[in-house]
């Protein structure tokens, strides 16, 4: 990278954070198709983004770690270890199309993840079916591996449970905590040099994400809830569906 796609990647990395602290969500959402627009591949972006949040969950996993119930995030975790590396193989296929396929299925893929989030009302009904948590888990795991996006599922899955704010944070900061190796060691076997040099510039980027993380969250502090997220949500939806046609009228 030069200097001026490291500012590039900077400011996508810092403006993903802030809309993660702000609203709680969406930082790979954001970042992703804005890391292909500066040229990077669609690996070296999903292994930059997820050293970003494997940062940012660490912290949160430590400072949660007494509320975090490993009975519940074990088997959770072993279900998305069966699945993640199906998801790398769909990343390595999608990796080899050209770029214009890659933001158009990205952008596919931001808008049904958007869209389950805005249509898929979730009430706690304490015991689920087996069914759906298999469902959660390995449909997480295969989204991890694919563009670092495990988060929908689970988040949907922990909705339904009947926990405080303090058990569902904790369990998916634990759960992503351990999530996040296993992709990037399969993500940098595929490919050494080029994911190493991605994984390392992830790791430098850190104190910009925390920074991010850290104004979002005060921006989120000072602003109706309500408005932030439609606002996130419009933003998103314009990013996605501009990813969609853009190759289309180009």
């Amino acid at each position: 990278m030069n200097f001026d796609h490291l500012i590039a990647v900077g400011a996508i990395l810092f403006f993903a954070s802030v809309l993660q602290g702000a609203v709680g969500f969406a930082f790979t959402l954001f970042a992703l198709p804005f890391l292909i627009l500066t040229g990077l591949e669609l690996t070296q972006a999903v292994a930059l983004i997820s050293v970003s949040v494997l940062v940012q969950v660490a912290v949160g996993a430590y400072q949660l770690r007494k509320s975090i119930a490993w009975r519940e995030v074990l088997p959770a975790t072993l279900i998305r270890y069966v699945t993640i590396p199906v998801g790398v193989l769909l990343l390595l296929a999608l990796n080899s199309l050209d770029k214009s396929q890659i933001k158009q299925v990205l952008g596919l893929l931001i808008l049904a993840v958007l869209l389950a989030q805005v249509l898929w009302k979730v009430e706690p009904k304490g015991d689920l079916h087996p069914g759906w948590k298999w469902l959660a888990f390995s449909s997480s795991g295969i989204l991890l591996g694919l563009a670092a996006m495990g988060g929908p599922p689970v988040v949907m899955w922990v909705m339904a449970q009947r926990w405080s704010s303090r058990q569902s944070r904790a369990f998916l900061m634990a759960l992503f905590l351990l999530g996040v190796p296993l992709q990037t060691v399969l993500l940098y076997y595929s490919s050494p040099q080029v994911i190493g040099a991605a994984l390392l510039a992830g790791l430098a980027f850190a104190p910009v994400v925390a920074l991010g993380s850290t104004a979002g969250v005060r921006l989120g502090n000072h602003i109706n809830k309500l408005r932030l997220r439609q606002a996130a949500f419009t933003i998103l939806f314009i990013t996605a569906g501009a990813a969609v046609v853009s190759p289309l009228v180009g």
